[in-house]
């Protein structure tokens, strides 16, 4: 009876044992495919990461050229010396009738700065003429004026100087240059002595020169001046060439003294 109770109890706990190990073996064989589904599960989500990198592509390496070889510069030939030109530089010198002379009329003043003075600044002006080598100018006049035009910039030492043939021992006028503005080459010589715009005298003639520094004379000629001739008093002369007085029966000047004085004497 015991042996049957103890076969029975041995029978029972070797069905226990045989469930327990049962269910080990299942529950390892479960274990592992749990894993592998957290692992494939895990996937997935490390696939769209590395998706949403961008692609680098792999940088070509670059060529590395060398360095060009430095070849030496070509020593430079030096410039030939200049020559200084043989080609004189000109001189100073009036051009071709490069000498104007005209007269302000009597009673007219200088109406603008001589540096602008032309005979456009004028109604009307004497102008001088040369005959027979001789330059000859009307007067009276306010003043007398000689236009110089040279073939550059004028010499500011020019002076125009005025010669009388009584007076040989050198010039009793001298007049600057004023060079004019619109034109460096032109320059005017105003000469306002009385002698010379209202001498008196019928005519009587100057010698001009245009000197320069160390006496250097540009231009020379003599000038006429000379005033229009009014009829000849009761004697057949002439009236005084500023006055216009005509001698009296006393051999006199008195203008009063002369009833019968022609006005056509007056200018």
């Amino acid at each position: 009876m015991n042996t049957k109770n103890n076969h029975k109890h041995i029978r029972n706990i070797g069905g226990s044992l045989v469930l327990i190990l049962v269910i080990v073996l299942a529950f390892s064989s479960c274990a592992p495919s749990k894993v592998a589904e957290t692992e494939l599960s895990a996937a997935p989500t490390e696939a769209a990461v590395e998706t949403s990198l961008p692609t680098v592509l792999p940088t070509e390496a670059a060529t590395v050229l060398p360095e060009p070889t430095l070849e030496p510069s070509p020593t430079a030939t030096p410039e030939p010396t200049a020559v200084p030109s043989n080609t004189p530089v000109p001189a100073v010198e009036l051009i071709d009738e490069g000498i104007e002379v005209w007269a302000i009329p009597q009673g007219a003043a200088v109406v603008t700065s001589i540096s602008d003075l032309t005979p456009d600044s004028y109604r009307k002006v004497a102008e001088g003429y040369v005959k027979n080598d001789v330059m000859n100018l009307k007067v009276p006049s306010s003043s007398i004026v000689v236009e110089a035009h040279f073939n550059q910039a004028i010499p500011n030492d020019a002076q125009l100087k005025v010669y009388s043939f009584s007076l040989p021992s050198g010039a009793w006028y001298t007049a600057p240059i004023t060079p004019a503005k619109a034109d460096d080459t032109t320059g005017v010589f105003v000469i306002n002595h009385n002698a010379m715009n209202n001498p008196p005298f019928w005519e009587i003639t100057y010698h001009l020169k245009l000197e320069g520094a160390e006496g250097k004379v540009y231009w020379e000629q003599d000038l006429r001046l000379f005033k229009a001739l009014p009829d000849t008093c009761w004697d057949g002369s002439l009236p005084h060439p500023v006055t216009l007085y005509c001698p009296n029966t006393d051999g006199d000047l008195n203008f009063n003294d002369y009833e019968n004085f022609n006005p056509a004497a007056l200018p």
